[in-house]
């Protein structure tokens, strides 16, 4: 069984970041029947059992970690998009936004980020992709620098024109496949450290991990600026993904040993 994002996890971040309310322990409790039936699939039900992250797997009791694999999750190649093509001061985020962690980074974003960073890079405009988006992402939409794009047919147009990708999410569990897909477009990131969890990325090598509003906007000031350090992270970023997240390579290098174990 493959296992990409513990439902557990998810929701236990989900509630600890909640105001409280009258049904919150019985969504406690939810997250206590999701743990405990996650943590009975490998004795009881499969024979192995896949992660995406090794953080994932130390979950698991000791006595079962033999059984448990780490599969990364991994991209398709993409080609490397040209800097000629960036429209100023575009801000881009990608993601399905039915999924409630996602929903709660863009709104975030820009309530708490968004504004600091056009007190300091007038004219910067935010574009938010993905399928699904409910009322509150809606409601985000102004028409002039807060973009909801929803369901689009095709990406590339979006990536190309994008100046910085940002995945400021404070919530989830797996790994974040946007900032793989983000990087090998041979884009500049700012993500958060939940963001670009379980990939063993580096700040200031690949792309820039920031936590917190303040540091967040700082990250994506300085780069709106600096043409040349986008440039260098966005070489590296896809670089490394090339090498290690391509699907290719992922199933040759992991799920070979799963499969003869």
């Amino acid at each position: 069984v493959d296992v990409d994002d513990l439902e557990s996890v998810v929701l236990f971040r989900v509630l600890a970041r909640s105001p409280t309310y009258l049904s919150k322990p019985l969504q406690y409790l939810e997250g206590a029947k999701s743990w405990l039936y996650e943590r009975l699939l490998l004795p009881l039900r499969f024979h192995r059992l896949l992660v995406c992250k090794r953080e994932d797997r130390r979950l698991f009791a000791p006595g079962l970690r033999h059984k448990i694999f780490v599969v990364p999750n991994g991209v398709r190649p993409a080609p490397a998009c040209d800097p000629a093509d960036e429209a100023p001061s575009e801000l881009l985020f990608v993601g399905s936004l039915e999924y409630w962690p996602n929903e709660d980074a863009v709104t975030y974003f820009v309530r708490e980020v968004l504004p600091s960073i056009q007190a300091r890079h007038p004219g910067a405009r935010f574009t938010i992709v993905g399928a699904r988006p409910g009322d509150a992402v809606r409601r985000l939409h102004n028409g002039a620098d807060v973009i909801v794009a929803g369901s689009v047919p095709d990406l590339e147009p979006y990536y190309r024109r994008a100046t910085l990708v940002v995945v400021p999410m404070r919530l989830g569990g797996g790994t974040r496949i946007k900032v793989l897909e983000a990087l090998v477009h041979e884009k500049a990131l700012v993500t958060t450290s939940i963001g670009v969890e379980g990939l063993d990325l580096r700040s200031g090598d690949a792309l820039e991990i920031a936590d917190g509003a303040d540091a967040f906007a700082d990250a994506c000031v300085r780069l709106l600026g600096d043409a040349a350090a986008r440039r260098r992270l966005a070489e590296s970023g896809r670089e490394q993904v090339l090498e290690r997240f391509v699907w290719d390579a992922v199933l040759s290098a992991r799920l070979g040993a799963v499969l003869a174990s």
